[in-house]
This record gives C-alpha cells, sequence and structure tokens, in this order.
C-alpha cells in the first residue's frame, strides 16, 4: 500500500460592480491536501479511496472560502 496526495486549489477574487466597471475588491488563494492510499492489485480500492479523498478536500476547501468571504464581508 501507497500513499499519494491530492491537492484542490482555488484563487478567489471579489468584484465590487459599478455600472461601467467592476473593481477587485479583495482576493486570495486557498488550497487543501488530503492523502489517500493506492492498494496494489485493487483498482476498485483505489479509485474510490481517490475519490473520497477529493470530495473531502473540495468540501473543506469550500467552507475555509465561505469563512474567509464571511469575515472579508463582517469588516467592511
Amino acid at each position: 500500500i501507497s500513499r499519494y496526495k491530492t491537492k484542490v486549489s482555488a484563487s478567489v477574487k471579489l468584484y465590487y460592480r459599478y455600472a461601467e466597471y467592476d473593481k477587485l475588491i479583495h482576493s486570495f488563494e486557498e488550497s487543501r491536501e488530503t492523502s489517500y492510499s493506492l492498494i496494489i492489485n485493487n483498482i476498485r480500492s483505489t479509485l474510490a479511496s481517490k475519490k473520497k479523498a477529493e470530495e473531502s478536500s473540495v468540501r473543506l476547501l469550500s467552507e475555509e472560502i465561505y469563512k474567509r468571504v464571511l469575515v472579508f464581508l463582517s469588516e467592511n
């Protein structure tokens, strides 16, 4: 059994929309890593493990982005 990592990242930009143009008011980058197992001679378990790791990374990343946006909006 070997361990691998999957990384999910996002570049988030918040804009304020004016009639003529959009003004960038805040931007940040966020990423998450999770590991999964490579099980020799068992491709189904490997794929299931990778899928679960990716889903977990995306969920954690989206929660962190949501929190950071809320903090930014509450300060302004």
